[in-house]
């Protein structure tokens, strides 16, 4: 037909294998441009460095990209832009801010695209200094800031282990007049959880409901971990009866937090209304979670309601282990509820389950007072990891 495809024909193809993130189709098409001796077209290019990045076959961007820089036709912003996007999905982050610099080398304009992906291949791997570098670079160099290359730095701050980075960051966030959105108050929550300070968690909380920005379920995950690391028990079950409020649905794991955060605050109230709340919501419980509510029960003394809990649980159909028995063994020992302990304390040797020191000595505790020799003997057996000819539960 005497059809001689161009440059236009060819970068129309590229746009579509970019739109369909098809990468081996835009190397094959870079193939025949060369083939053909089609000069290389930058907006072409870019199109196919694109399709390449939309799959994270950031080498292959990158050789198209030194494909254009050795060839006729010069590189632009967007063909970097293109290029260090690639690099931000194949979390080459190292690799972004070499092109961030080469581009500076070769009188390429960075703009604000440019920047930000460079910031977000860096949060990807939780490198904050150089996310920072690049953000004060930006504004002094009069680049717009928006929201989600802040967030993208607050994240990369959260994700290094950096909550206090990652405050002031949101913070500088509400200087500079930049809008803060529930993403950025997630990140830097999220930070303050992962470095063990509730209170700063639950300052940026107030700080987010003064903005009237709504809380997700992320958000208030966050906010009952730290509230579970730090032992505020009060705080993780008010967050959690504000996320039933609002219709925003408690998964297991933030149950099993608050509940841990009761364990760890003495609040076996907390802990076992808590739990026979959450089987009663028909969430899923794990063995973890209905441990910690009979840990809490049986260090406040209430022997009873550790035994209410592992009967809750065993209807529940969560199973029991190792740590459930001797935490139900010890808490009865504590209550010198002696039968009681002894009875778990025989369970757990018929089926093989050995009992820890501390619910052997705590068993022996409620003995001895009480002039339970044998039994106290049969403890001490057990301790000594003998297993008594007669069982336990006769002896009581």
């Amino acid at each position: 037909l005497g059809f001689e495809a161009n440059v236009f024909h060819y970068g129309a193809l590229a746009g579509a294998c970019e739109r369909e993130g098809n990468w081996s189709k835009a190397v094959t098409l870079l193939e025949l441009m060369g083939w053909a001796m089609v000069r290389n077209d930058a907006i072409a290019c870019s199109s196919l460095v694109s399709a390449c990045g939309k799959c994270s076959e950031w080498l292959l961007a990158l050789e198209a990209l030194g494909a254009m820089e050795t060839g006729r036709a010069g590189v632009d912003t967007v063909l970097y832009n293109a290029a260090i996007s690639a690099c931000e999905k194949g979390d080459e982050w190292r690799r972004a801010l070499e092109l961030l610099r080469g581009a500076s080398g070769r009188a390429v304009q960075a703009d604000t695209v440019t920047c930000s992906a460079a910031i977000s291949a860096c949060e990807n791997l939780g490198k904050w200094e150089s996310a920072f570098e690049l953000l004060h670079a930006m504004w002094r160099s009069g680049l717009e800031v928006d929201a989600q290359t802040c967030n993208a730095a607050v994240s990369a701050c959260e994700k290094g282990g950096e909550w206090a980075q990652a405050v002031h960051a949101a913070a500088t966030m509400t200087m500079r007049s930049i809008l803060t959105t529930t993403v950025t108050y997630n990140a830097a929550i999220s930070a303050c959880e992962k470095g063990r300070t509730s209170s700063h968690a639950l300052r940026l909380f107030s700080s987010m409901t003064a903005e009237a920005l709504e809380a997700d379920a992320v958000t208030c995950n966050a906010l009952i971990s730290a509230c579970e690391k730090c032992a505020e028990w009060f705080q993780a079950l008010v967050l959690l009866d504000a996320m039933a409020r609002s219709a925003l649905k408690a998964s297991t794991v933030t149950c099993s937090a608050a509940i841990s955060a009761c364990e760890k605050g003495d609040a076996w109230a907390g802990a076992s209304r808590l739990l026979a709340d959450v089987f009663g919501r028909k969430v899923e419980m794990n063995t973890v979670s209905c441990n910690a509510a009979i840990s809490a029960c049986g260090e406040g003394g209430e022997w009873l309601m550790a035994i209410v809990c592992l009967r809750a649980m065993q209807a529940g159909g969560v199973e029991t282990d190792t740590t459930t028995l001797n935490a139900v063994v010890a808490g009865c020992g504590k209550s010198g509820s002696w039968r009681s302990a002894l009875e778990f304390l025989g369970t757990a040797q018929r089926y093989w389950i050995g009992a820890d020191v501390p619910a052997c000595a705590a068993a022996l505790g409620a003995c001895e007072p009480r002039g339970r020799h044998a039994q106290a003997l049969a403890c001490l057996r057990v301790l000594a990891g003998e297993r008594a000819t007669a069982g336990l539960s006769r002896l009581s």
